[in-house]
């Protein structure tokens, strides 16, 4: 049984092409204001400097995305970040994993956020 794809209509096509350059604004926008809030040290500690959105790896985007918003849902991220919902929820594993971003909340009121605070001796001695 073969399967064969529609071809999209120009609407379709141009619309698809509305969203898309929408992400890359909406990202653009919120990288540009976390620059303005960060110092130079900062921003280029977090891979704003010399890097574009689309090069940065999906822990990095979420996390500068965390960074500029300072708590989100995963549906907020997916949205702002332009990633799917799978790589949101690997990379805010990872991140969690890594002790860079703190959980609240359970199932449909999760936030996440970054970990302001350093990590204990112990930890550091394992590492």
């Amino acid at each position: 049984m073969e399967r064969t794809l529609s071809k999209p209509t120009d609407a379709q096509r141009r619309h698809r092409i509305a969203e898309l350059l929408c992400q890359a604004i909406h990202l653009a926008e919120a990288s540009d204001a976390l620059r303005a809030r960060l110092s130079e040290k900062e921003a280029e500690e977090l891979g704003l400097i010399g890097d574009t959105p689309d090069a940065a790896s999906p822990e990095d985007r979420v996390f500068q995305y965390l960074a500029s918003m300072r708590a989100a849902s995963p549906a907020a991220i997916c949205s702002g970040t332009g990633l799917s919902r799978a790589s949101v929820q690997r990379a805010l594993q990872r991140l969690a994993r890594e002790r860079q971003i703190v959980v609240e909340g359970q199932t449909r009121s999760v936030v996440y956020h970054l970990n302001r605070m350093e990590p204990d001796a112990a930890q550091l001695e394992r590492n």
